[in-house]
């Protein structure tokens, strides 16, 4: 049994996890437990972007008393003759004393295995696990599920340096626009489940977040967008990959269309695309709040709301039954007496033509550091 653990936006976790492994049960919103081998947990979590780590079940305690929990803990150690390690708690079950006195007792452990974690954090961070698990060191989680305790020994980590690269050192990244995070794009894509010999089309492409994606997941892909200058960015950031080694040589499309414009581009026609992933223009990016509701309003009926119809419309023409539409919409912040308030619009669909797979009232929300402007997750998929 191996425990996928959940990222910062667990819905969205979630979703992904259902997409990659199959039977996994959700352990709140610490990770999903799946009974899989170590080969397909382990491509799993190579292709995901919101499972920040996945490890392998050492135990499950049918009680919450830490002695045996430590006996746990020390033969573990022992079996592995781990020199450094670090404890994470997912249960409030146990105070800081009681853990500083476990760590004081595994320390009569015969190889005198070393703590290397903070003592004032009961769950350690990615970064720190990532360096330690580098060392040969080790990470054991606790996790409470009702009356007993899941021990979990970390497998691997995300190398956060990775998603700073594909994130911040491509050649051309938005700087006056929202920028879609790679990790939210790699989702989307993993979340659409594109099956074998199809394509993935982003019809608002932009710098090519989510063809980017596509390539380092080994999808065909082809993207599209109305200005030209984004294409030749999306391009040049494609070629970067190739660059840096971080893919083979490329298969994704490109070119110019406007998708307000009726007819479907010629480009796509014989094409098989299994799913549609994108991020549309949200709007004009704002450093404060609009001042009140009916100017947010007025954004997404005049700027944003025609191309989600238009998309629709593109979508279900491209899309074979059963096929996804993954996208994300616009939450946009407002002021109100004095206070910051949220307009949430409602995207509009045929329910004859599509079904909507997560409810549209804001669960799945992306949050971002300027906070003006949220994402919101989008699932649809075309009526079989």
């Amino acid at each position: 049994m191996h425990l996928f653990f959940f990222g910062s936006h667990p819905k969205f976790s979630k979703l992904e996890v259902d997409s990659l492994v199959s039977d996994s049960v959700y352990i709140g919103n610490v990770g999903a437990l799946a009974n899989c081998d170590e080969k397909t947990a382990m491509q799993a979590f190579q292709k995901s972007g919101g499972i920040p780590k996945f490890g392998k079940v050492i135990a499950d305690i049918q009680s919450t008393d830490i002695q045996e929990l430590e006996k746990v803990i020390a033969k573990t150690l022992a079996d592995t003759q781990t020199k450094k390690y670090i404890l994470s708690f997912y249960t409030n079950r146990f105070s800081f004393p009681q853990i500083g006195r476990l760590i004081v007792s595994l320390k009569q452990v015969a190889h005198r295995p070393k703590f290397m974690g903070k003592f004032n954090k009961k769950v350690q961070s990615p970064a720190t696990v990532f360096h330690l698990l580098k060392k040969g060191g080790a990470e054991i989680n606790v996790i409470e599920v009702g009356n007993s305790l899941l021990v979990v020994q970390t497998t691997q980590v995300q190398d956060a340096n990775y998603w700073t690269l594909v994130d911040f050192e491509k050649p051309h990244r938005e700087k006056h626009v929202g920028m879609l995070p790679s990790k939210l794009a790699r989702m989307m894509v993993n979340i659409s489940n594109p099956q074998p010999n199809t394509y993935i089309w982003d019809p608002f492409c932009g710098l090519g977040t989510v063809l980017m994606q596509c390539e380092l997941l080994n999808i065909p892909s082809v993207g599209s967008d109305v200005s030209g200058q984004a294409m030749t960015f999306t391009e040049e950031n494609l070629q970067w990959l190739q660059q840096k080694g971080l893919v083979p040589e490329l298969q994704s499309e490109t070119f110019i269309y406007d998708i307000k414009y009726p007819r479907l581009p010629d480009e796509i026609r014989p094409l098989s695309i299994s799913a549609v992933v994108t991020e549309p223009f949200l709007g004009k990016m704002r450093s404060r709040p609009f001042d009140n509701m009916r100017d947010a309003i007025h954004e997404w009926e005049r700027e944003v709301k025609p191309l989600i119809k238009s998309l629709l419309q593109a979508a279900y023409h491209v899309l074979p039954a059963g096929g996804m539409l993954v996208y994300v919409k616009p939450v946009y912040s407002y002021i109100d007496n004095k206070r910051v308030k949220w307009y949430n619009p409602r995207v509009e669909f045929d329910a004859k033509k599509w079904q909507q797979l997560i409810p549209s009232d804001g669960s799945y929300i992306w949050n971002n550091e300027e906070g003006t402007i949220l994402k919101e997750l989008g699932l649809l998929m075309k009526h079989k």
